[in-house]
């Protein structure tokens, strides 16, 4: 999960991942990503903020959807039948974007309900949707 490269088979905003950085995974590793329509079209780095092997990463995007500058973070949590595995995105909006908040924080959440459960279907052997 944490291997950016991994990113288009369940976040279907995303159409490609390269990784900048050498080495393991940990905070200061860079990501660019290249979105598709549904994600914006464009481009970003990702840059890892805050890692903790097997439990958490939080990655701070340079740019995102109208100019707004996302962190999302990543955590995996023990259970007693597995993992779980839960997303979550920070954006403060500025300008023009603060109006829009409430529908865009709406529009966020369904999205990135989609990733998770996209994620979740993914490790049940099922294929999320392309």
């Amino acid at each position: 999960m944490t291997d950016p490269t991994n990113e288009p088979a369940w976040h279907t905003d995303v159409a490609m991942a390269t990784r900048l950085s050498d080495g393991p995974i940990d905070v200061g590793s860079e990501t660019s990503y290249t979105f598709g329509l549904s994600g914006g079209r464009g481009t970003a780095i990702g840059r890892v903020v805050d890692f903790e092997q097997d439990r958490l990463e939080t990655i701070h995007y340079d740019r995102g959807p109208m100019g707004l500058t996302p962190t999302i973070t990543l955590r995996f949590e023990p259970e007693r039948d597995g993992v779980r595995f839960t997303r979550t995105v920070e954006i403060e909006p500025t300008g023009l974007a603060r109006v829009l908040a409430p529908v865009m924080g709406r529009l966020v959440a369904r999205r990135n309900a989609t990733f998770v459960d996209n994620v979740r279907r993914r490790f049940a052997g099922d294929s999320p949707p392309s």
